[in-house]
């Protein structure tokens, strides 16, 4: 976990990885990597753990706007709702310490955001023609 998103260029026949390159560095706005999300349009929805805040990040990799939620950490999401546009996030409490608990006693919650961006609907791995299968 160095707070950085690669990518790879994939062989769908073959499962085979190349081309190793980094996608999105979030050093410069804090926080690490954890759970991630792709919308209809491309982008990567990035929980930002430790920061409390989820970064949209266009298909070229340029940070396009944050989600800040009144929690520290930020696990993952997915979208979901009847249209996709609702972004689901999960939260901890795990790690932290009395203090931040009694300051942030919403951590650990599930938070529902309304985005104007669909997500993907799901994909059953193991499906015919995954790769794999």
């Amino acid at each position: 976990m160095n707070g950085q998103v690669l990518a790879f260029d994939l062989v769908l026949a073959t499962g085979a990885l190349s081309n190793r390159r980094v996608f999105v560095d979030l050093k410069p706005f804090g926080g690490l990597c954890d759970g991630m999300a792709v919308d209809a349009e491309g982008n990567l929805w990035v929980c930002q753990i430790t920061k409390g805040r989820i970064g949209c990040f266009a298909p070229d990799g340029a940070k396009r706007h944050s989600v800040a939620l009144p929690v520290p950490m930020v696990t993952s999401c997915c979208f979901g709702g009847q249209d996709l546009t609702d972004l689901y996030v999960t939260t901890a409490r795990i790690i932290l310490d009395d203090a931040e608990l009694v300051a942030y006693p919403d951590s650990g919650s599930l938070y529902r955001i309304s985005t104007q961006n669909e997500g993907l609907a799901p994909h059953v791995f193991g499906a015919q023609g995954a790769v794999g299968s």
